[in-house]
């Protein structure tokens, strides 16, 4: 029969603590960076936002109210997420002056300034169900082509 002293399996669990103290080193590291970089972490709680309120919103499309609370919510943390800026920064001129000086395209600007729009005006309107399921779409799309647009 084989000793355990001077095995392989011996010199292998002798040396692994050794080698996994640098890999946990870097490990903490890289982290420590992740957490410090408030601007970073900003904009992945807005993306978050942005697509839970998203969902709510698919989820919603029979409630008109909660519906178009959510897609509002859903642009609005969209926006913030993209553009950084701040709640207090989101006004009509000047989300249309930023997206239009980050190249995005006139005609998405415009439809993402009908989307808000109906987003108010349906919330204190009668509204349909296939409305909602269109402005559901077309804030997904808009939402999409903003993605590829805005650098």
């Amino acid at each position: 029969r084989e000793d355990f002293y001077g095995s392989g399996l011996f010199y292998t669990l002798l040396l692994l603590p050794c080698a996994l103290v640098p890999v946990v080193v870097v490990a903490r590291r890289k982290k420590e960076a992740y957490d410090s970089d408030v601007e970073g972490n900003k904009i992945r709680t807005n993306n978050k936002l942005a697509r839970k309120f998203l969902t709510a919103a698919k989820k919603e499309l029979g409630n008109k109210e909660p519906f178009y609370l959510a897609l509002e919510k859903a642009l609005h943390n969209f926006l913030k997420a993209k553009l950084r800026i701040e709640t207090s920064e989101l006004s009509r001129d000047n989300i249309r002056e930023l997206l239009l000086s980050r190249k995005a395209d006139g005609d998405t600007v415009n439809d993402f300034s009908r989307i808000m729009d109906n987003c108010e005006f349906a919330r204190y309107a009668p509204s349909s169900g296939t409305a909602m399921q269109q402005d559901y779409e077309s804030a997904v799309s808009v939402i999409t082509r903003l993605e590829k647009q805005i650098s």
